[in-house]
């Protein structure tokens, strides 16, 4: 069973309780409610008379076509369902005592050195087709031209470019950056958007496809097997050796906000945001600065900005960004976390790292954060890999000073 036929088979157990619980349909007609409940971008329940082919939230598109009456009010269904809102969908049935109806099993590939369990490309495109039928619930036609789709754009940009196969090779960062190549605006823009839109819709859906079913980026990294005992690890937190490891790495950490997370942002930023809208720097720039901010950076660039405002400005243009990036809410929850640690350290207290788990911790956050916003960047992966070399440091430290 998919995912969306899981959800549909207990529509009708959540409309029976609906039926007892006036306040719980009008809280499934709420986009917020919705999204912080499933995790979904869309009410679970709309209204037929509410759909607006105008509004993105509330277009026919978005809704299964099935109607339903719920306390004497027609409704749809959202058909915005992923494997991830699974478990989301299940406790929310479990917290109302509802017994959940056929509960699919969804399995997750995994890499096996950095490859995918499905060696060979024909495999992976046939794993794609399925993917598309039975977990998004597409057409048969429209998998089979979205997966010939894939072949088509590697063809393309290898004769216009450089050599590359999406299904031998797939890796989510660089597909990132071919989705911003060919979607609008982008130097194949006009390729990406032939038969309305095949290619770039098809290049969408197989990052969708990825991220379903890989665990990492895949960056070229050879990262060393560090064998842990099972034991819990006794450290001496007190012990002056160890203070002075809490102190190296509490120097090196420091650096990484200023500046090399700070002008990665702003060229990210720089690729991104002009895409988005024609007068781009008042629309997704000033309109969001406080008056402080406005004062001290009144020149059309980024060389005066702080981290924050910058961080602030990838969270109050997100929709946008995530539309032409195709991140999804996970990302935007990374966003944050970087700003927490930007905190952390711009606001350092002997409190703070009092162990090496925090700041490693702390420096997973900072290297998935640059992860995200390398898109169209080459320099960073160098850096990225800087960051994996300095968290197996400290792993192996945590270990010799056990």
């Amino acid at each position: 069973m998919s995912v969306a036929s899981y959800i549909y088979a207990n529509v009708d157990n959540i409309i029976k309780y609906c039926q007892i619980n006036p306040s719980e349909l009008e809280m499934l007609f709420s986009i917020e409610k919705s999204k912080e409940i499933f995790d979904i971008n869309y009410a679970f329940f709309i209204e037929i008379n509410n759909i607006d082919n105008s509004n993105n939230k509330k277009s026919n598109d978005r809704y299964k076509r099935d109607v339903f009456e719920v306390r004497g009010i027609k409704v749809r269904v959202t058909n915005d369902w992923y494997p991830w809102n699974i478990e989301y969908f299940t406790e929310y049935l479990k917290q109302r005592n509802i017994d959940p109806v056929n509960k699919p099993i969804i399995k997750k590939e995994r890499i096996e050195e950095k490859k995918y369990k499905h060696v060979f490309q024909d495999d992976i495109k046939e794993a794609f087709s399925k993917w598309m039928i039975n977990i998004e619930e597409k057409k048969t036609g429209t998998a089979y031209n979205y997966s010939n789709s894939i072949d088509k754009i590697s063809q393309h940009y290898t004769k216009n470019n450089s050599a590359i196969n999406l299904y031998k090779e797939p890796n989510i960062s660089e597909i990132r950056k071919l989705i911003t190549i060919y979607d609008t605006g982008g130097d194949y823009s006009s390729f990406g958007s032939k038969y309305k839109r095949l290619h770039i819709n098809a290049l969408k859906t197989y990052i969708r496809y990825l991220e379903s079913n890989i665990q990492n980026d895949n960056l070229e990294f050879e990262i060393n097997e560090i064998t842990i005992e099972e034991e819990p690890l006794k450290t001496d937190i007190n012990s002056i050796s160890y203070k002075k490891l809490i102190n190296k790495y509490t120097e090196i950490i420091k650096k990484y906000p200023y500046p090399i997370v700070t002008k990665n942002v702003i060229s990210f930023l720089l690729t991104i945001l002009p895409k988005t809208t024609e007068n781009w720097w008042k629309n997704t720039v000033l309109d969001f600065l406080t008056d402080e901010e406005l004062h001290n950076n009144k020149k059309e660039n980024f060389d005066n900005f702080d981290l924050v405002p910058l961080l602030n400005i990838m969270i109050q243009n997100f929709e946008k960004i995530k539309k032409i990036c195709y991140f999804n809410y996970e990302n935007r929850d990374m966003i944050y976390n970087m700003k927490k640690v930007r905190n952390h350290i711009a606001h350092l207290t002997k409190a703070r790292y009092q162990q090496l788990d925090d700041l490693l911790f702390d420096f997973e956050i900072i290297q998935k954060f640059m992860k995200l916003i390398c898109i169209g960047q080459e320099n960073i992966n160098i850096e990225i890999k800087e960051l994996q070399n300095i968290k197996l440091d400290i792993m192996r430290d945590i270990i010799q000073s056990s």
